[in-house]
């Protein structure tokens, strides 16, 4: 199922997409999230009843949520900066879960029944900042876009993440410089008819794409936020995504 792109002016050559050692995560994208590092769970757990009871704040839901798990998992609830690592025990797998309430952004609103919005959520970082953000459309906007490429961007975006560990084995990126989020939300925007043929040939026809392209327009999948240099915690600083780009060269090259 390999195949050799024709030369081109950023990159040639092929890659190895042979599914290597791959663990399935389950959460923001299913099946897109099929991966050679250790996987783990990522579980948005929604505070539904707090939504009518904003004055209560973020200390409110924080404490009272996290009181449950410690209350419920002891010492293996770890709280991060933005959600609770539940350890690995026994048949029990590493999760991580998001304290979430309901987020609706409201375009327009005549009454009750009669508006228009998109609804997220909204969650508090530990040092109380305030992040917004919209993971089902994120899915399903993912989704659409990979059936448009006849289910060509999953694997893709499985191929960009490999390479992402490659580059950081090699000491090329550091970890962390290029989350899977952002990989997502990079091929999103690239075009339908870049995908297709062969592994290799879609490969190099999304980098140089990437490359050529005005990545400042660029939309994160979910589509209400720019991919980057937009609001803190949601987008992706230009600086790190052209690390990206530019170790996938490197390393397409070398390969």
């Amino acid at each position: 199922m390999e195949g050799h792109a024709p030369p081109s002016p950023a990159c040639g050559g092929r890659l190895d997409t042979r599914k290597q050692g791959e663990s399935h995560l389950r959460g923001r994208l299913r099946s897109f999230d099929r991966i050679r590092v250790e996987a783990h769970h990522l579980v948005a757990d929604p505070l539904v009843k707090l939504f009518k009871a904003p004055l209560q704040g973020r200390d409110f839901v924080r404490t009272e949520y996290l009181g449950g798990r410690v209350d419920r998992f002891g010492n293996d609830a770890v709280p991060g900066t933005k959600a609770v690592a539940i350890q690995p025990l026994h048949n029990r797998r590493k999760t991580d879960v998001l304290i979430a309430v309901q987020h609706r952004k409201f375009h327009r609103f005549t009454a009750i029944g009669n508006d228009e919005q998109v609804s997220g959520i909204c969650f508090f970082k530990s040092d109380g900042i305030k992040i917004v953000n919209y993971p089902k459309l994120h899915r399903e906007n993912l989704a659409k876009k990979n059936q448009q490429t006849n289910e060509w961007l999953k694997h893709i975006v499985r191929i960009f993440k490999n390479a992402r560990q490659e580059m950081i084995d090699q000491s090329i990126l550091e970890p962390g410089q290029a989350p899977s989020y952002y990989l997502e939300g990079l091929l999103y925007n690239v075009p339908v008819d870049r995908f297709g043929n062969t592994y290799a040939d879609s490969v190099v026809k999304c980098i140089n794409w990437l490359l050529q392209a005005d990545r400042a327009s660029f939309l994160c999948a979910n589509k209400q936020y720019r991919l980057l240099d937009d609001a803190p915690d949601v987008s992706w600083n230009t600086k790190d995504c052209d690390a990206f780009l530019t170790g996938l060269v490197q390393l397409w090259k070398g390969w």
